[in-house]
Order: structure tokens, then sequence, then C-alpha cells
């Protein structure tokens, strides 16, 4: 009979600690979550995910260029590089990464 008790104290502490372990995990998550926000200015809906997803979409600095590319399709400008803004090219009637002009 002690030999059960000791074998279920046992059992029920390393639930404890995998219980403990998995909130420390969850807890740290959250708080990448919030650095990564945080950094954040403007955020906006994810347009290719369900409502309630969120992209950063702060603006670079400099204007859109009205001359015609070939960029990187994008959403917001942190899709691009920091020396590029996400435009609406006139030609390919999409938003693409182009070299800001000042």
């Amino acid at each position: 009979m002690l030999l059960y008790q000791e074998a279920s104290h046992l059992s029920h502490s390393t639930s404890t600690i995998k219980m403990a372990r998995m909130l420390l995990v969850v807890a740290v998550a959250a708080a990448c979550v919030a650095l990564a926000s945080a950094s954040c200015i403007k955020q906006c809906n994810h347009p290719d995910e369900p409502r309630g997803k969120y992209l950063c979409c702060d603006e670079h600095p400099g204007r859109c260029p009205s001359k015609c590319s070939n960029g990187k399709r994008c959403h917001f400008d942190p899709d691009c590089r920091l020396d590029q803004k996400c435009c609406l090219d006139p030609c390919l009637r999409a938003t693409v990464c182009k070299s800001v002009g000042h």
C-alpha cells in the first residue's frame, strides 16, 4: 500500500512539473508576440487569412515611383526591403516592391 501511495504521489508531481513547463512555454510565446507587435506601429488585417490575423503594415519612407517595374508582389511596405515601398504598378495592375523615389 505504501509503494502505491509513493507511486501515486510521484505521478502527481510529474504531471505538476509538466503543467508548469507548459505554462512557461505559453508565457514565453506570449511575451515574444508582445515584443514583436510592440515594434510595429500600425497593424492591418492579413489579406490572405481569415479576419483576426494581422500583419505589420508600417509605411517605409519615400514615395512610390509611377514607372512600370517587375518587382516582388506585396501587400504592405514591410513585405519589401527597407529601401522599397509596396506600390501599385500601372502596367501590372498589382502591388509590387519598388525602389523609393525621394
